[in-house]
């Protein structure tokens, strides 16, 4: 009899994980926005992000703006594990060349820190011939993630310094925080998180979906990261700022998307 419930069990669970996905490919399928001030959304017009070719660095392209290059990335890790907990750190730097299609370019150096505390449990295991695979929960008990992106336009000798920190787990009020800003050295501009759908509805545990460039409480720019979702990915830029700023704003943007991507390689064990 504790057999079969134990069976039961994991048939269940595994339905449940089952339908959670077709539920996520399901809503997937309608293009959905990130909530964005309204008078960015009145003067901008919202640019597909997607990435082209494979490596540790994507190449994104919207509009006329994307990555033509890319330096190998790499992430040196070290952890332990007790009992259920996992603990470790990595690093990372990642470096890339971001063009506006025109006449200018600017290089983009990051260096990336993190730290991690994660709860993971085996739930099975899958034979497939003479190999097997394990199947495990797992999910941040408390991570923090500083990096710091250098931002080099070729046409001039200004350079911007993207500063940033993530935290996230379930030590973590909300489960997720952010706090991030762009400057070259005279002006000064935040990055605000956002975990909200247009649609006023909060992101699946509060996960931060997008962030906004704001200059003395006015919005620049949005970038949709879409976070664990299957949502495509947007960028927004003001259609009154200088080509200059512009260009900085959609390499900083580009920036957090790369940065993000690579959350899942550095706070796993």
């Amino acid at each position: 009899m504790c057999k079969k419930g134990h069976r039961y069990k994991k048939i269940l669970f595994k339905t449940e994980i089952i339908v959670f996905l077709i539920l996520i490919f399901i809503s997937s399928c309608s293009t959905k926005f990130i909530l964005i001030d309204n008078d960015l959304k009145a003067n901008s017009t919202p640019m597909r992000a997607k990435a082209k070719g494979v490596g540790w660095v994507g190449k994104y392209h919207f509009g006329e703006y994307g990555i033509i290059s890319s330096e190998p990335s790499w992430v040196s890790k070290k952890g332990s594990k007790v009992l259920y907990v996992s603990k470790g750190s990595s690093d990372q730097e990642i470096s890339f060349v971001f063009t506006d299609n025109k006449s200018d370019t600017i290089s983009v150096y990051a260096s990336v820190d993190s730290d991690f505390k994660r709860f993971e449990i085996g739930v099975g295991k899958t034979n497939k011939g003479n190999y097997s695979t394990s199947t495990k929960i797992s999910f941040p008990i408390d991570s923090e993630e500083h990096f710091v992106a250098y931002l080099s336009p070729r046409s001039d000798t200004s350079r911007w310094k993207l500063v940033a920190a993530f935290f996230i787990g379930k030590e973590v009020k909300g489960n997720f925080a952010f706090y991030g800003s762009l400057t070259d050295g005279s002006r000064i501009i935040e990055i605000r998180p956002v975990n909200q759908w247009s649609n006023g509805k909060t992101a699946y545990r509060n996960d931060i979906i997008g962030f906004e460039f704001v200059a003395n409480e006015i919005c620049l720019a949005a970038v949709q990261n879409s976070g664990n979702t299957f949502h495509k990915k947007f960028i927004w830029l003001k259609n009154d700022l200088c080509e200059d700023l512009k260009l900085i704003l959609a390499a900083s943007a580009a920036t957090l998307l790369v940065v993000v991507d690579g959350q899942d390689t550095r706070l796993d064990d």
